[in-house]
């Protein structure tokens, strides 16, 4: 498995990570947002679920329209077919925690749009809202639901994944060149790995993401340990799969977002200092003309 940071320091929590895939040169570009440094990666999302992506609405209200998708773990934020109202097949209720009628409203939302979600073991994920002591604690400003590895009862190691092939293949937008998610209070004992099509995987470890922050593991209330991540796959990589494992209770995580290749990228409008110049050659142009 492949470090992405190789021990390298971080300027603005953010750097461009070169790595090699398949023999070739292939390089990703990381980046943080953090309640103190939204570093042009996270915003603060509006239902209440703590930081969230640039790329999906405040809300996390999406219809997929503009390639990106973002799971919440809450059944009032699924997405919808593109250009409808119409959501995607409901979500799977079956990881909800049950120790209270708090997470009646929570679900796996992707499970209805072919994203498969499997763990180690029976009790391997969970999904919640609110904080247990030693069993889960909801991500820092996130008053949502929210997914944990390992579930109340669950043995460590625990991990979970989140498979996108069948998904890829259904909504037939290209391969996934972004992923964002909210990595709520995290450990030394956490660590995300990120499969790509060739077989070959990358690891982004807590202890990296918790030196760059300067923060204490399981923090949950510094910014360094409680980060929005923003990772944008080079062409070359073809990302189909991430695990989240943890070797302690617990790892939480909330607000994952993909963006497909094949959706649309606007063209930003030309700013009035780009219009003034342009203006000012055009004058320019016409004087000399008149000589």
């Amino acid at each position: 498995m492949k470090n992405l940071f190789n021990n390298s320091k971080m300027i603005s929590a953010s750097v461009l990570l070169a790595m090699s895939v398949a023999g070739s040169a292939s390089a990703a570009t990381i980046k943080f947002g953090s309640s103190s440094d939204l570093n042009g990666v996270a915003q603060v999302a509006d239902d209440g679920s703590g930081l969230t992506s640039v790329n999906v609405p405040s809300d996390n209200l999406t219809d997929g329209g503009n390639g990106f998708f973002v799971e919440t773990f809450d059944q009032g934020t699924q997405t919808y077919l593109p250009g409808t109202t119409i959501p995607f097949s409901v979500g799977s209720t079956a990881y909800n925690d049950t120790d209270t009628t708090a997470h009646v409203d929570c679900a796996v939302n992707g499970v209805g749009a072919g994203i498969q979600v499997t763990g180690n073991s029976a009790d391997a994920f969970g999904v919640r809202k609110g904080s247990k002591s030693g069993v889960a604690a909801s991500p820092a400003g996130d008053t949502t639901c929210f997914g944990y590895t390992p579930k109340e009862g669950g043995t460590v190691p625990s991990w979970v994944e989140v498979d996108y092939s069948a998904f890829l293949s259904n909504v037939g937008l290209g391969a996934i060149n972004y992923l964002g998610f909210y990595w709520g209070s995290v450990e030394t004992y956490n660590d995300f790995t990120f499969y790509y099509e060739d077989g070959t995987t990358t690891q982004l470890f807590g202890t990296e993401v918790l030196a760059a922050g300067n923060a204490n593991s399981g923090s949950q209330n510094q910014p360094g340990a409680n980060v929005y991540v923003e990772i944008v796959f080079d062409a070359l990589v073809v990302f189909t799969k991430l695990r989240f494992t943890s070797n302690g209770v617990a790892g939480e995580f909330d607000n994952i977002v993909i963006g497909l290749s094949d959706r649309e990228v606007p063209v930003p409008a030309p700013t009035g200092i780009a219009l003034l110049v342009l203006g000012l050659l055009g004058l320019g142009l016409r004087n000399r003309l008149r000589k």
